[in-house]
C-alpha cells in the first residue's frame, strides 16, 4: 500500500509541476505581447496612465467623456507611479502592469508554500506552491494589467498574519494588509470577513471584534479623507460596480467554465473544510473558515453581469493550501512506521487518484494556453510584423490631437488619452442600455459628422452576425447613427474604418 501511495504522490506532484511550468512558459511569451492579452486590458492601462499624468482617478462618467473607474486605487497608483518614474509610454505601462500581476501571483505562491510547509512539511509546501500556478483563473488574468492578483496576494497575506500566532506586530501588519487589499479591489473585503470570523470562531472573540472595528474605522477614514481632499467622487465610485446588473446567464456560464477547466478548485476547497474541521484531522479551523468564505463569496460575486473566472483567483490559493494538507496527510501515512489501516489506505489512494483526475482538465487547459501564447509570440515576431505596423499607424492616428475619432477598441481609445469618449466598451454599452448614461454629445457628433474616423472591432454592416448584438460594440442607437452618417473606408489590422458620408452616398455598405 505504501508503494502505491508513493507512486500516486509522485504522479500528482508531476502534474502540478508540469502545469506550473506551462503557466510560467505562457507568462514568458505573454509579458511582451504588443497588444491586449485579455478583454478590456486597455481600460486598466488607461487608469494607470491617468495616475502617471496627474489626471483625476475617479472622473465624472455620466457626462462626456464617459470614463468610469470602479476599482480601488492602489494597483493603479503603483503601476502609474512606476511609469512616471521611468517616463514610460503606453507599451511600458502594459509591461509594468503585467509584471506586477505576475509578481503578485508568484509572491502568493511563496506565501501559500510557506504557510502549507509550516503545517504539513516541506513537501506539502512545495506541492501547495506549485498548485497555485496553472489554475484556470490565472489564464487571461495572471499576466494582465489588472488589480485582482495584487489584491488577492495582499488579502491572503493579511489573513494568515491576522489569524496566526499571537503577536502585536503580526496582528497590526495583518490588519494593514487586509485594508490595503480592500483598497486594491473592494471585493477583497472577503479576506477581512474571513479573518474576523476565524478569530471569533477560534476563541479570540476580543481580537476578532477589535480587527473588525479597527479595519472598518481605518477604511472609512481613508475613504472620507480622500473624498474630501483629492478625489471628490472616490466614495461613490468605490461602489460603482453596483451599477452593473446581475445576470444569471453569465453566472451560469462562469460556473460552468470553472467546472470544466478547474474542477479541483471547488473540490479541494471543500476537502480542505473537512480536513481543517474534523477533530481527528488537521486542527486548522481558521483555514476552514477562509475556505468557506472565499468559496461562497466567489460564487455569489460571480453573479454580476460580465463575470469571469477572475472571481475565483482567491479560491486557487485556498485550494492549493488544501492540496498541501492532503499531501501532508498522505506523506504522514507513508512515513508512519506502524501498519496502515485498510480503510485509511483505500481512502488515501482514492483521494490521491481523485486529486490527480481533478487536475487533468486544468493541465490540458494550461497546455492549450501555452501553445496559444507561443503561437501569438511567434506570429508577431515574424509574419505578423506588418499587422503590428498597421496597429502602430492606427495608434498614431488616435494620438493626433487634430484628429477627432470615435472607437470602441479599448487599445485605440487608450492612445487618445483625455480625448477618449470611453475606454471600456462593454461597461459603456451596459450603462447606456440601462439608462445610466445618456450619450447625447456622442450622438450629436455622429449626426453632424464631426468625427474624422470611426474605428470598430466588428463590421457595422455585418448581416450574418449583426453588430447590434455585439457586447463590446457601440450601443445600438450610436451604431445606427454611425451607419447613417459614415461610410466604410477599409480594414486595417483587423479593425474596421469609417469616414463621414458625402451627400448622395448610399446608406448601405457597398
Amino acid at each position: 500500500m505504501r508503494i502505491v501511495i508513493r507512486l500516486l504522490l509522485i504522479g500528482v506532484f508531476l502534474i502540478a509541476l508540469v502545469r506550473a511550468g506551462l503557466f510560467l512558459g505562457n507568462a514568458w511569451f505573454t509579458v511582451g505581447n504588443p497588444l491586449d492579452v485579455y478583454h478590456l486590458e486597455a481600460q486598466m492601462v488607461h487608469l494607470a496612465w491617468r495616475v502617471q499624468h496627474d489626471r483625476v482617478m475617479y472622473p465624472e462618467w455620466h457626462n462626456d467623456p464617459h470614463v468610469m473607474n470602479v476599482f480601488g486605487p492602489l494597483y493603479f497608483l503603483l503601476v502609474g507611479g512606476i511609469g512616471r518614474l521611468l517616463d514610460s509610454d503606453l507599451d511600458g505601462l502594459y509591461r509594468i502592469g503585467r509584471l506586477i500581476s505576475l509578481g503578485s501571483a508568484l509572491l502568493a505562491s511563496l506565501i501559500v508554500g510557506v504557510a502549507s510547509g509550516s503545517r504539513g512539511g516541506k513537501g506539502a509546501g512545495i506541492f501547495a506552491g506549485l498548485l497555485t500556478l496553472g489554475a484556470a483563473p490565472l489564464y487571461g488574468f495572471g499576466v494582465m494589467v489588472r488589480a485582482d492578483l495584487m489584491a488577492d496576494t495582499l488579502g491572503i497575506a493579511g489573513f494568515l498574519l491576522a489569524v496566526g500566532r499571537a503577536s502585536r506586530w503580526r496582528y497590526a501588519l495583518g490588519a494593514f494588509l487586509l485594508v490595503a487589499a480592500i483598497f486594491t479591489k473592494q471585493t477583497m473585503g472577503l479576506y477581512l470577513i474571513a479573518a474576523v470570523l476565524a478569530a471569533m470562531g477560534t476563541g479570540r472573540m476580543r481580537w476578532g471584534l477589535t480587527l473588525a472595528a479597527t479595519a472598518g474605522a481605518v477604511t472609512l477614514a481613508i475613504i472620507a479623507a480622500v473624498t474630501l481632499t483629492v478625489e471628490p467622487l472616490f466614495a461613490r465610485e468605490l461602489f460603482g460596480a453596483a451599477e452593473t446588473p446581475i445576470l444569471l446567464t453569465d453566472w451560469q456560464r462562469t460556473l460552468s467554465r470553472l467546472w470544466q477547466l478547474g474542477p479541483e478548485l471547488p473540490i479541494l476547497a471543500l476537502v480542505g473544510v473537512v480536513l481543517w474541521t474534523v477533530p481527528r484531522g488537521l486542527p486548522e479551523r481558521s483555514l476552514a473558515v477562509l475556505a468557506g468564505v472565499v468559496l461562497t463569496g466567489a460564487i455569489v460575486l460571480a453573479m454580476k453581469s460580465g463575470s469571469d473566472l477572475n472571481y475565483f483567483l482567491g479560491l486557487r490559493l485556498v485550494a492549493a493550501m488544501a492540496g498541501g494538507a492532503v499531501w501532508g496527510w498522505a506523506v504522514s501515512l507513508v512515513r508512519n512506521p506502524g501498519p496502515i489501516r485498510p480503510g485509511t489506505a483505500v481512502l488515501s489512494i482514492v483521494g490521491l487518484v481523485g486529486l490527480g483526475a481533478s487536475l487533468l482538465p486544468s493541465l490540458d487547459h494550461s497546455y492549450a494556453q501555452y501553445q496559444s501564447a507561443q503561437s501569438i509570440h511567434g506570429y508577431f515576431s515574424t509574419v505578423g510584423r506588418p499587422v503590428l505596423a498597421q496597429f502602430r499607424q492606427i495608434f498614431e492616428l488616435a494620438e493626433d490631437p487634430d484628429i477627432r475619432l470615435l472607437t470602441e477598441s479599448g487599445m485605440v481609445a487608450a492612445h487618445q488619452g483625455d480625448r477618449a469618449a470611453f475606454v471600456d466598451p462593454w461597461l459603456f454599452r451596459i450603462l447606456v442600455e440601462t439608462g445610466k448614461i445618456e450619450p447625447a454629445a456622442i450622438r450629436e457628433r455622429l449626426e453632424s459628422r464631426e468625427y474624422n474616423y470611426i474605428i470598430t472591432t466588428k463590421d457595422l454592416y455585418d448581416e450574418t452576425d449583426p453588430y447590434d448584438t455585439y457586447g463590446f460594440g457601440l450601443p445600438p442607437e450610436l451604431a445606427e447613427a454611425a451607419r447613417r452618417n459614415y461610410t466604410f473606408a477599409g480594414v486595417s489590422a483587423g479593425l474596421f474604418l469609417y469616414v463621414p458620408r458625402r451627400s448622395g452616398e448610399p446608406s448601405e455598405r457597398e
